[in-house]
């Protein structure tokens, strides 16, 4: 059988803008069509066909298929044959890096090793397939179809040397995106992406998918999902932290992220809270795995992150739960939280993270070349120490990983003090005593640190570990940090190792130090400048915050806080902190003494003090505007070396109603421009309120500066008109002023369009434009859209995960995104508002950051849940249309039904639930396989299915025969796949609302996409619909 390969596109390696449609937008296409004549029978001219389309790895498949030859190929493209002799280099066995190695065998007769080894340094512990290491169990997993999940990680893109971090990770996201494309023939799904470093996790389904992963240039190395395990009054003393406290290493203004089973954050230690953030001593948490809807379901990291607490009391908690129900963590999971904590250090000052989790197997030197290599740089790049367990399985010559990996600091345990004798899981201490090693703390000579990790008393829970060990390292990184903020991690670690006490294991005699902190703080601050200067030691207290209302009466209460901070060189003594009001900014205490405050007992270096409740005015005060201040040591009780700057007016001014009937109106601004009122008072410029009679009815206008526009009211007003207050209370307006002229980019969404209905989980028709109003071209950007329930459309609003991307965009020039938008299925009945959003993942530097989203001028009005959203009957239509592709039948009632309601729940996908979806039962009974097939077995599926669909197949366009033939030869599409090809490439796919159509971003039969006629399809579609709707 010849094809007629002239009508036949390959397909070649492509990246598409986006999902959507754009009016303006780049594809890359990295070789020409071939047209040519030829048998696929006829390897060399097959071969000559599909040379220029193809990767060199793409060689080595094909003749390992075709010809049964096992061929090598080199990272430098050339082809060279194997041999049986063994090679004496060895691949670390679960870890594949970029280009092939000396070890490919046939793909499907692996050989294994009798014995698991011993960790050798370097080496990862895994059983390994030559060329594909892998495990037993995963090999057979894969055998049975059954999918996988790999650590991918991907060479550095090729930027130039001075590249800022915003285009190293968006050339690291298209390196990611273009493999991820090219790798769709083998099925291959994005998991997971870790957005701040080269590596994300991918779903594989074959060893071929593999393979063409290690021969990829651009994949460095590729890494099996390992899983992680736990590591299980009188420590602090030990450690000198109360010294330490005093010396300003209290952890303030600091965060620790704990990779663990969760926090409690409820309980008395982390302050009680319901949730996190505020004054909750946990800033953020989450579960990385699914979530179990528990804080803390063990305990575990209760304990951990309370002694981080303990050793720095003024730091904050990242809570990072890893842990899935099954008492595991993968490394996917654990690494994705890494992830987080590189991209949220500013947010949250992360300075260090703690891991006191392991693999349980011993390494006897730094087990670099895995999973963690990249992650562990990325964060010490990022400034964050890393403290993790050395495990607890009693090794005196080895740790586990990830405490093995570079960058780690691996941390052992001894005892706090004598608790007598007592037996661990892996051994029985006789007798103990405070800085003994545990009998069950890993040991090795390139261990970082010890600490105590027996018995440990936090939150409430008392546990026993090295994962006790690991949080006191952690917690005393961020004491040391806050009291030297110039502080890198190395000289952290430095710090503490060359201040420890030395401790010997006396069961290999290997002597390292056990962490003393104070001592820490003293060598850390005198080899480094830590920028607090020279001179007399004193404490210097200033208020940094304070808050109030707007409004008040004369001897009513107002809410009232306040934070005062010891900026000096060492602790303040008592004092205490008064309120005070003013009729200005300057806050003496000749000013008017509300006599309420509060008294501080203690107040560290570099610590702060909250002051908060309710405020008495005093009774006899006059109607008028006034600012509240606070004043710190209002009574002169401590010596500072500076007595000048104790205290701190709020921004805002409080308008009391006393003696008097009139009430205040107030303006603030944003931006460049000046508000004035009718009648006069307010000239905002230079005066921002004034007060006004009651019930009498205040005009403000809005007037810009040069360059600048009005952009609406806030407060007591809104639009951009005039503003008319009526004054029967105190009132506060804002008034927004922006820059029109912009010295970089500056991207504007200029319109959106929106109909007024739609249904959750299904589609609408919208288009939206964005302009570079700026002076100078932005570069690549993500062009998206959003739901809101207001006009305000921000990043937060509900994402709908569909936009375009938009390759750069000149000065003055526009991109319209426009298509159909598919709707979340879990919305709610309800009105609300479309709205576009220009640069979501903020990859372009803005003249102006605040204009960016834009909503339709109309109300969108959705029916959603528990309001007509799609039923199994919606999906009928598509069932038919599957059954018929694949028996030339329709499907019965009762089938109708099953799969109908499969669909419904999966929002329409045939693929889902993986393994149970309808694709892979129809397949199944078929015995249709992963292919590639001959060109006769390929010929007859293809005229089989047409037929099934067409009613014949015989005057069917011989184009697209060729094109599915071609496509199931060369593996582009798999034999179970076809049915599901056939209707997406020909936009013949069956929508739950009635429509044909092709999925949004499919790439898959342009060159046959016109060739069906109206004639056909209406026979197709009479067949689908005639039977069992």
């Amino acid at each position: 059988m010849e094809l007629d390969a002239s009508l036949v596109q390959l397909p070649c390696s492509a990246r598409t803008g986006s999902p959507g449609s754009g009016a303006s937008s780049g594809t890359g296409v990295s070789c020409r069509r071939q047209r040519k004549r030829v048998s696929l029978l006829n390897i060399s001219n097959f071969a000559f066909l599909t040379r220029s389309c193809r990767r060199p790895w793409y060689w080595g498949v094909v003749l390992l298929l075709v010809l049964g030859w096992p061929l090598v190929v080199p990272a430098t493209g050339t082809f060279v044959s194997t041999t049986n002799q063994e090679s004496p280099f060895v691949e670390p066995p679960g870890t594949w890096e970029g280009g092939a190695s000396d070890q490919d065998r046939d793909w499907d007769e692996p050989s294994w090793p009798d014995q698991r080894p011993i960790k050798e340094p370097g080496r990862v512990d895994t059983f390994t397939a030559p060329g594909v290491g892998l495990h037993p169990a995963t090999l057979e997993r894969l055998r049975a179809g059954r999918d996988i999940e790999l650590i991918v990680e991907y060479v550095s893109p090729n930027l130039p040397a001075n590249a800022d971090a915003t285009t190293i990770r968006r050339g690291q996201r298209l390196n990611k995106a273009d493999v991820l494309h090219e790798m769709q023939v083998f099925d291959v799904e994005e998991v997971q992406d870790y957005s701040h470093m080269p590596m994300n996790v991918l779903r594989v389904r074959s060893l071929e998918a593999i393979e063409a992963l290690r021969h990829d240039p651009r994949v460095k190395s590729v890494h099996e999902v390992g899983f992680k395990s736990l590591q299980l009054n009188q420590s602090l003393p030990l450690i000198d932290q109360p010294a330490a406290y005093g010396l300003g290493a209290t952890g303030s203004g600091t965060t620790v992220a704990v990779l663990d089973t969760g926090v409690d954050y409820s309980r008395s230690a982390f302050g009680s809270c319901s949730t996190p953030g505020g004054s909750c001593k946990v800033v953020y948490a989450r579960d990385f795995p699914a979530d179990d809807g528990s804080r803390d379901d063990d305990g575990h990291g209760t304990n951990v992150a309370g002694i981080v607490l303990g050793v720095a009391p003024q730091a904050r908690i990242a809570a990072l739960d890893v842990f899935r129900a099954d008492g595991r963590a993968s490394d996917s999971d654990i690494i994705a939280a890494l992830n987080w904590s590189v991209a949220n250090r500013s947010t949250y000052n992360i300075v260090a993270v703690n891991l006191s989790l392991g693999d349980g197997q011993r390494y006897t030197g730094s087990c670099g070349g895995g999973s963690y290599d990249t992650a562990f740089s990325s964060l010490r790049s990022a400034g964050i120490f890393i403290a993790v367990a050395s495990g607890n399985e009693s090794y005196t010559n080895g740790i586990t990983s990830p405490a093995c990996v570079p960058g780690a600091v691996s941390v052992g345990a001894v005892y706090d003090s004598n608790v007598g004798s007592i037996s661990w899981r892996s051994c029985t201490d006789s007798f103990t005593a405070a800085d003994k090693v545990t009998c069950f703390s890993n040991s090795a000579s390139f261990l970082s640190l010890l600490a105590p990790g027996a018995l440990i008393d936090a939150a409430g829970l008392q546990q026993g570990g090295t994962s006790q060990a690991s949080p006191h390292v952690a917690g005393a990184a961020a004491a040391l940090k806050s009291a030297c903020s110039p502080a890198t991690s190395s000289d952290i670690l430095s710090a503490l190792q060359n201040s420890g006490q030395s401790v010997t294991d006396s069961r290999n005699g290997i002597t390292k130090p056990r962490i003393d902190v104070a001592a820490a703080v003293r060598r850390l601050t005198s080899t480094i400048d830590c920028g607090g200067g020279g001179g007399t030691l004193k404490p210097d207290l200033i208020v940094s915050a304070i808050s109030s209302p707007t409004s008040g009466t004369a001897g009513s209460r107002i809410t009232a806080s306040s934070t005062v901070r010891n900026q000096g060189t060492v602790a303040a003594g008592a004092f205490r902190l008064g309120y005070y009001l003013s009729t200005d900014r300057t806050i003496t205490t000749s000013d008017i003494d509300t006599n309420w405050g509060c008294d501080v007992d203690l107040l560290a270096l570099g610590a702060s003090h909250n002051c908060s409740g309710e405020v008495e005015i005093p009774a006899t005060l006059a109607t008028g505007t006034y600012y509240l201040g606070a004043y710190a040591d209002k009574k002169g009780q401590v010596s500072e070396s500076n007595e000048n700057n104790n205290a701190l007016a709020t921004s805002n001014t409080i308008y009391i109603t006393g003696v008097g009937g009139s009430h205040a109106l107030s303006v603030s601004k944003s931006g460049s421009g000046t508000v004035i009122s009718s009648p006069a008072g307010i000239d905002c410029g230079s005066t921002c309120s004034a007060s006004f009679t009651s019930n009498q009815t205040v005009t403000l206008t809005a007037v810009p500066s040069l360059g600048y526009s009005f952009t609406g009211w806030g407060g007591a007003c809104s639009g951009t008109g005039s503003c008319q207050v009526t004054m029967n209370a105190h009132k506060s307006v804002m008034a927004g002023f922006t820059a029109v002229v912009s010295r970089g980019p500056d991207l504007v969404v200029s319109t959106v369009s929106s109909p007024a209905t739609g249904m959750a989980g299904g589609r609408i028709a919208t288009s939206a434009t964005v302009v570079n109003q700026g002076y100078t071209t932005a570069g690549d950007f993500l062009f998206v859209y959003y739901l809101s329930t207001d006009r305000t459309i921000t990043a937060s609003d509900t994402y709908l995960y569909w936009g375009c991307e938009v390759s750069s965009l000149a000065p003055e020039a526009s991109f319209t995104c426009h298509g159909d938008l598919p709707l979340p299925d879990t919305l709610t009945t309800g009105n609300y508002y479309l709205g576009a959003y220009a640069d979501k993942n903020s990859d372009v530097s803005e003249g102006n950051e605040s204009n960016n989203g834009l909503a339709a001028s109309n109300s969108l009005y959705l029916t959603g849940t528990g309001g007509g959203q799609y039923q199994a009957e919606h999906y009928y239509r598509k069932v038919n249309a599957y059954f018929y592709g694949t028996f030339g039948r329709s499907a019965t009632s009762d089938e109708l039904s099953r799969w109908g309601t499969v669909l419904r729940d999966n929002n329409g996908s045939a693929w889902k639930p993986m393994g149970e979806g309808l694709q892979h039962y129809l397949s199944n009974l078929m015995g249709w396989g992963a292919g590639p097939l001959d060109v006769y077995t390929a010929g007859s599926i293809v005229d089989q299915v047409l037929t099934n669909l067409f009613g014949w197949s015989w005057e069917i366009d011989r184009q697209i025969m060729n094109y599915y033939v071609e496509a199931l030869v060369e593996g582009y599409i798999r034999p179970r796949g076809l049915v599901n090809a056939i209707l997406n490439d020909l936009v013949i796919m069956p929508r739950a609302d009635g429509i044909y159509s092709q999925p949004n971003g499919w790439t898959g039969g342009v060159s046959i996409q016109g060739l069906l006629t109206s004639d056909q399809f209406a026979r197709y579609r009479e067949r689908i619909e005639s039977t069992g709707l």
